[in-house]
């Protein structure tokens, strides 16, 4: 943009409209790194922190690990094209208790995605998602968080597409963490008036339904 022949390179500059101020720090953390960091998401002993199933409190509703669906093991044993490039991955931090917020942990991934969407960065696309998709598949759900999930996917409903046949995208992998963690999150009231607000939302959710029915039934 600012090397070539654009009005951007004559001006020596260029503005970037509808981006916040840390979607754009993070992505050039990543221009010069190759990776970037989402808050408190990171701690120094993140390396060794993906815990056992059973080393929450009596207060865990249920992780996405302790399901052997088909449903569960994709979302869970995911193989991952960007982040095992890294020299340096870090492994996301584990939520540990019902009043962590990790709100803006998961929207600060959708946000560097719908960024890199936008101005067609295909490989920060791919890595906002597989860092997203790392933090949801060690995060316990807690009922009271399931207000965080129902924020993120107001977000990326908000500012996606909806999803092309075969193509992997935000929408793609919350339909299958939801289909994970679909007991739990029912029960929200939020998530109800969302999908009676989204209709596009309201199908992939039936379809997950449909999904965890056929599974049980087969």
């Amino acid at each position: 943009m600012i090397n070539g022949s654009m009005m951007e390179a004559h001006q020596g500059k260029a503005t970037l409209e509808d981006v916040d101020l840390d979607t754009f720090l993070r992505f050039v953390q990543w221009l010069y790194h190759g990776y970037y960091d989402v808050g408190g998401l990171f701690s120094c002993a993140s390396r060794t922190i993906r815990m056992s199933r059973n080393d929450d409190s009596a207060a865990v509703e249920r992780s996405i690990f302790d399901n052997d669906s088909k449903l569960e093991k994709k979302i869970s044993r995911a193989q991952y094209r960007v982040r095992k490039a890294k020299k340096d991955s870090s492994q996301p931090r584990r939520n540990n208790h019902h009043e962590e917020d990790y709100s803006e942990v998961f929207l600060g991934h959708a946000r560097l995605y719908v960024f890199a969407d936008k101005y067609d960065i295909d490989d920060l696309k791919a890595l906002a998602r597989e860092e997203l998709h790392a933090t949801l598949a060690v995060s316990t759900m807690y009922q009271p968080r399931t207000r965080d999930v129902v924020a993120l996917l107001r977000y990326i409903y908000a500012n996606t597409a909806e999803t092309k046949s075969g193509v992997e995208d935000l929408r793609s992998l919350m339909t299958g963490y939801i289909g994970a963690e679909i007991e739990t999150l029912i029960k929200d009231k939020d998530l109800e008036a969302l999908m009676s607000e989204d209709a596009s939302m309201l199908a992939d959710i039936m379809g997950v339904v449909r999904s965890k029915f056929a599974a049980y039934n087969g």
